[in-house]
């Protein structure tokens, strides 16, 4: 190309360019980034403007409520998508804390929250009632349930990130049941990612414009499928796999992100180890191990022997032929498993004890935190004592009273969720420690609650239990629980005492329970009752559903509304006075 010329054909000389400074390059480039930025921010700013899509916070504002603020039964949907989880509790609570509050915060997964039983009856209300019933004059004590269904330490982090915005005094952790399978498990469908990258990605979902984008390419209504059946399909992760050490490794770098989120707050710590059904829940994994010989291996044979022996309640029988194949088939969870039934039955708890620990080791279906967890948990504890972090054995404490010495039915309804007396058990361990390690002082003045004086408390009605049995017979209906040895006799013992329980109830009440579906009694079974009594117009028992509702979340104003007017139908002034002083607790018109 030709040099440029002026008038009389006199080459132009070319100015040389000026560079830009290395401020101006940067703030160049900001600008740049800031334009392709911006309209995604105004797009964001518009939807939530205009009310499109949710608010995905942990912690927020009680609508109409200036100071009250509550956990968000929606924050699991960044993580687990359209399948609404139970939980948390989203009972208000006030900000700033008021003057003589003490608020615990529990997080964890469906055993956190109460699963089979109501959030308003699992062991962290029970918690707040025994401490409640120790507490100085002028002391309120609040617990609040942050425990989410299925979830893993991994999504635990991002519950403990945001909660200390609650202004807590003490976290309790329990957690490790769903390490495996529950969302940013190992073998779960963001197993691949780090901790760190699988919080970071689901939280890009809180947006509007990804709530948005997210209904538009998968509008479909959320899965039909038991949660069960939507986990991992793998049910045979070996003990000390890659798999299984992944886990290990993973639980305990997220324990100790979640001890150091509070101690940067200075917020004291409990970590309390998971405890499972040892005694009465088989290996989950398929009965016997998968095999491409053209025949079985002859061991089985003999272990099926030995099986119709335990049928045959001859556990004398029984125990020879088991231990003639544990040379080759010592590692099998099913083995072991028989193993200790053998010696349950023979009175030998001891050594029973030693085979159900390993029966549960070894069981591929992870659905039950191995017993390696519980040195991880003390591990983490012991390496920060000095940032008031405190560890509980809760296996230790829920055997201590057991002649046995193995975790089992008493507490158990399946394989880790708690029944009633499981809950109170696990509330009094927790208000023990807590009184010992965090609030000595306190522990001379507490009084003993017992269960039946708690059941009063905490009005549970005889549909709570019903609820609770029918809701675990149905994990045993459900793959890969349907499939795993035991199964039947299983769910038929909880069906026993379904219908034991069943003619309890007036026959009022018989008709108002026998048309809830599993889904009503697993979200909101008080409510779905209450709901059912009004259509079908059984007064007497709308107001008796009514006060237990009332007295279980005083905060569900709608609910204290219906009450009042039903008290002054029946003339009750006293209760009337009574109710609408107790309005004034909690955020209601």
């Amino acid at each position: 190309m030709p040099p440029q010329t002026d008038a009389s054909n006199v080459p132009l000389a070319r100015k040389p360019m000026r560079r830009l400074s290395f401020r101006r390059r940067w703030l160049f480039r900001g600008a740049a980034m800031l334009c392709g930025i911006l309209p995604f921010l105004v797009l964001e700013l518009l939807l939530l403007l205009f009310g499109v899509g949710h608010d995905l916070r942990l912690v927020v504002p009680v609508s109409g409520a200036k100071g009250w603020y509550r956990l968000n039964p929606r924050f699991d949907q960044a993580y687990y998508g359209k399948s609404d989880l139970i939980g948390p509790e989203d009972r208000p609570f006030q900000l700033p804390k008021p003057p003589g509050v003490r608020r615990i915060l529990v997080v964890g997964g469906s055993t956190v929250i109460g699963f089979p039983y109501s959030p308003e009856l699992a062991f962290p209300r029970q918690l707040q009632v025994l401490l409640q019933n120790s507490a100085p004059s002028g002391q309120i004590n609040e617990v609040l349930n942050a425990g989410i269904t299925a979830w893993s330490s991994t999504t635990e982090v991002a519950v403990v990130n945001e909660a200390v915005a609650c202004d807590p005094d003490l976290i309790v952790i329990y957690t490790g049941h769903n390490e495996f399978y529950g969302p940013g498990g190992v073998v779960s469908a963001g197993g691949s990612l780090s901790p760190g990258w699988y919080r970071t990605l689901s939280g890009w979902r809180r947006w509007r414009i990804m709530q948005v984008l997210s209904g538009l390419l998968s509008p479909a209504a959320p899965s039909k499928k038991n949660l069960l059946e939507q986990l991992a399909a793998d049910v045979r992760i070996p003990e000390n796999g890659p798999a299984f050490k992944a886990a290990v490794k993973r639980l305990e770098a997220n324990l100790e992100t979640m001890v150091a989120l509070a101690s940067r707050r200075s917020i004291p710590v409990l970590l309390v180890s998971p405890v499972s059904n040892e005694r009465h829940q088989p290996p989950i994994e398929p009965a016997l191990p998968q095999t491409t010989e053209p025949s079985e291996p002859a061991w089985m044979a003999v272990f099926r022997k030995s099986e119709s022996q335990l049928g045959l309640d001859q556990p004398q029988a029984a125990l020879p032929l088991l231990e003639s194949i544990t040379d080759v088939a010592g590692n099998t969870a099913i083995v072991q498993y028989r193993l200790a039934q053998v010696h349950d039955r023979l009175g030998n708890y001891s050594v029973a004890a030693e085979h159900y620990r390993r029966a549960l080791d070894l069981d591929g279906g992870r659905f039950r935190a191995p017993s390696v967890f519980r040195d991880v948990f003390e591990r983490v504890a012991q390496r920060h004592v000095s940032d008031r972090v405190q560890f509980l054995d809760l296996r230790r404490e829920l055997v201590r009273d057991d002649p046995t010495g193995i975790p089992g039915n008493r507490h158990f309804l399946e394989h880790v969720h708690f029944t009633w007396e499981g809950n109170g058990a696990v509330a009094q361990a927790l208000a023990r420690c807590v009184h010992e390690k965090f609030y000595p002082a306190e522990a001379q003045t507490k009084q003993l609650v017992s269960l039946d004086t708690m059941a009063e408390l905490l009005y549970v009605q005889p549909e709570d239990h019903l609820a609770a049995e029918i809701l675990s017979m149905a994990v045993y209906d459900t793959p890969p629980f349907r499939n795993a040895a035991d199964a039947q006799l299983l769910a038929q013992r909880l069906g026993l005492g379904v219908w034991s329980k069943y003619p309890q109830l007036t026959p009022a009440r018989r008709q108002i329970f026998e048309d809830l579906s599993s889904r009503e009694m697993a979200t909101d079974t008080m409510s779905s009752l209450l709901k059912r009594a009004q259509d079908l117009g059984q007064t007497e028992e709308v107001g008796s559903l009514l006060d237990a509702l009332v007295h279980r979340r005083p905060w569900l104003c709608s609910a204290r509304a219906k009450y009042l007017v039903w008290l002054k139908t029946q003339g009750n002034s006293v209760l009337v006075t009574e109710t609408e002083a107790e309005s004034h607790s909690w955020p209601c018109p």
